[in-house]
């Protein structure tokens, strides 16, 4: 460094001639006011905790030139090394100045504040020297000159505050973002124009809120707030992704980032939020669509599965019913050679066999016969198909009494009581209405009490949308509805055979029926007292 002055730092004189030489090398150099002032203010900082704690101390001004760069330089000699680098005047100091560099050795140390000349202010040794000459020479200002200086200096620095801080808050209010600033405490100590019309609150009602109204509790994990507070005391940035709550009460997504103020352990900080919701909504879309896509594609395997299946399902269900009838139609041969020997023997050689072999020709006889009606109800089963489903108009009134004709013998037979009142009009196969009737009061007949003549009633409602209600009311043995279900399952009998007989496909076929037609049926009963069987059709 090339000296050019030195100031001896004892006492409060000491330190205002620092400031003042420091300020004037600046003005020498040709550097504005403001940068005159931060200088002199750097060094006072300095020099006022040499003052106070030193032993010794002295500054040189003067000029050092490295890397073809220059800069002014006042180097701070202290003999007691015990001073620490992190003190409020080193802190404050470091932001007024270009470089700041504290050496130590067992004289002491040395604190060197260095401030860049910029590069179009020229000057030769020669003008080195004239400062030199003009600093040694100048008389010093009396106090009270000194203090008016210095308030002068202050007045002119704290309107360009003022003005800097008023460009500040103009700049802050216009951006469309939220800015504020907190200090180490983590209190709001500035918001701009933005945040106070997006919250509707005052910074004292914000702070103490603590934001927890204004940000969802789901957008905060457990452990943000411990790492938050890591990043603050580590001087590192914190930003985080927040659904806030607007004075309308909406949540918007923002992303907030706070960085601290400056490099020192004060911990106050800068922020900012922003909006983002239509980014998040972009992304919500972006995954709605996806899974969408992935939904779509699951969906269509689904189907071409179920299309798979239900071409199987038919395809097996063809070949059943075909084989049920083929199966049946090619029994039915042998069954009759079976009933017609059967019968033969026994009335041909009645004579000649004893009573055990009556017995087993008329059990074998007996047999036939209930395989014989098997056989016509699984074909009966097997002929009702979708396929050969066509309806037509059909009165209800004709196909119910061409039922009981075919059940003349039947109930003549058991002195059964059958009456109907006006029944509709319906689109339905005559031959299947038919059928139903017939098994439903086939089934009301046979199973009665014995010495009780079964009475029959059948009569018709409108159920609503376009339906209609058939009741089948009886007055026989009746059932137990929780064996409801099973009733309508094939081949199941809620009774034995030698009690009353039937092959357990009757209801099985009035439900086939039923549902072809797209309608439902079901049943109420009391057992002892009678059941009544509910159909529900549709009109067309």
């Amino acid at each position: 460094m090339q000296p050019i002055v030195k100031v001896t730092l004892e006492n409060e004189r000491g330190l205002i001639l620092a400031h003042k030489k420091s300020m004037q090398l600046v003005q020498l150099s040709g550097m504005s006011l403001a940068v005159q002032t931060s200088f002199a203010s750097a060094v006072s900082e300095i020099a006022r905790d040499c003052i106070t704690t030193g032993q010794g101390a002295y500054m040189n001004l003067g000029v050092q030139i490295r890397n073809k760069e220059k800069y002014l330089s006042a180097a701070i000699h202290d003999r007691n090394p015990s001073f620490i680098n992190a003190s409020a005047g080193v802190a404050c100091a470091r932001r007024l100045v270009d470089e700041l560099d504290i050496q130590y050795s067992d004289q002491g140390k040395i604190t060197r504040l260095l401030l860049k000349i910029p590069t179009h202010l020229q000057f030769s040794k020669a003008r080195i020297a004239e400062w030199k000459n003009y600093l040694d020479q100048e008389i010093p200002l009396s106090p009270y000159q000194e203090n008016s200086s210095k308030d002068e200096q202050l007045k002119e620095l704290a309107e360009k505050l003022r003005e800097s801080e008023s460009r500040y808050k103009l700049l802050t209010d216009t951006l469309p973002l939220m800015i504020f600033t907190t200090d180490p405490a983590g209190k709001i100590t500035y918001y701009n124009k933005y945040a106070k019309e997006y919250f509707g609150t005052t910074l004292d009602q914000l702070n103490e809120s603590l934001w927890t109204y204004h940000i969802h509790p789901e957008d905060v994990a457990p452990d943000t707030p411990t790492i938050w507070f890591n990043n603050v005391v580590k001087l590192q940035p914190n930003q985080g992704e927040f659904r806030l709550r607007n004075k309308q009460g909406a949540l918007i997504w923002h992303q907030l980032v706070s960085v601290p103020l400056d490099d020192t352990q004060h911990f106050s900080r800068v922020g900012f939020c922003v909006e983002i919701e239509a980014h998040k909504r972009m992304e919500q879309a972006l995954s709605d669509n996806r899974e969408l896509r992935e939904t779509k594609q699951e969906l269509e395997r689904y189907q071409l599965e179920l299309e798979q299946k239900i071409e199987e399902l038919n395809r097996s269900n063809f070949e059943l019913s075909q084989f049920a009838y083929v199966a049946s139609h090619d029994l039915q041969e042998p069954l009759r050679k079976i009933i017609y020997y059967s019968n033969f023997l026994q009335q041909k050689y009645v004579g000649l066999i004893d009573e055990q072999g009556t017995r087993a020709f008329s059990n074998m006889f007996s047999a036939a016969q209930r395989m014989k009606q098997l056989i016509h109800d699984l074909l009966s089963l097997s002929r009702i198909r979708k396929e050969d489903n066509f309806t037509t108009a059909t009165d209800l009134n004709q196909i119910f009494q061409e039922a009981l004709q075919d059940l003349e013998m039947t109930i003549r037979e058991k002195g059964a009581q059958v009456s109907m009142s006006s029944l509709p009009v319906i689109s339905a196969n005559p031959v299947q209405m038919r059928q139903l009737f017939g098994n439903i009061i086939s089934n009301a007949i046979k199973y009665c009490a014995p010495d009780t003549q079964p009475v029959i009633a059948v009569h018709a409602n409108n159920g609503g949308n376009g339906h209609v209600m058939l009741y089948i009311r009886d007055n026989g043995i009746g059932f137990e509805e929780k064996y409801l279900e099973k009733m309508f399952s094939l081949f199941q009998r809620l009774h034995t055979r030698d009690k009353y007989e039937g092959t357990g496909i009757g209801l099985t076929i009035c439900k086939k029926i039923v549902e072809l037609h797209k309608g439902n049926i079901t049943a109420t009963s009391t057992p002892g007292i009678g059941s009544t069987f509910i159909i529900t059709l549709p009109v067309n």
